[in-house]
């Protein structure tokens, strides 16, 4: 496993999500913003990001996960964010305070 940090670190101009953790034995790569709130902004800066990385990540199966501080419950449910949520089929994950999960 290993993990950076994108914001500032590996990418420094533009939107950029803040962390990436790689799984090199599943080939998985998860882009991480951590976002007090507005889902959109999050779901644009995972976007500018695998768009920068995409060569770098082109054998991994790209996750993504916006971990908010607080979302309300319409902008859950906007069309500027079920955008990101159609196009990625799944492989958004929202949630307020954390995510756990096995990686």
């Amino acid at each position: 496993m290993t993990h950076y940090k994108i914001d500032g670190i590996v990418i420094t101009s533009g939107g950029r999500c803040d962390y990436l953790l790689m799984n090199e034995e599943k080939r998985i790569a998860y882009l991480i913003e951590l976002k007090g709130s507005d889902l959109v902004k999050a779901a644009g800066q995972l976007e500018t990001t695998e768009k920068v990385l995409r060569q770098d990540l082109a054998d991994y199966s790209l996750q993504y996960r916006i971990i908010a501080n607080k979302c309300k419950t319409q902008e859950i449910y906007s069309s500027a964010y079920r955008k990101y949520q159609i196009r990625w089929k799944g492989k958004l994950l929202q949630k307020t305070g954390f995510i756990e999960e096995n990686i």
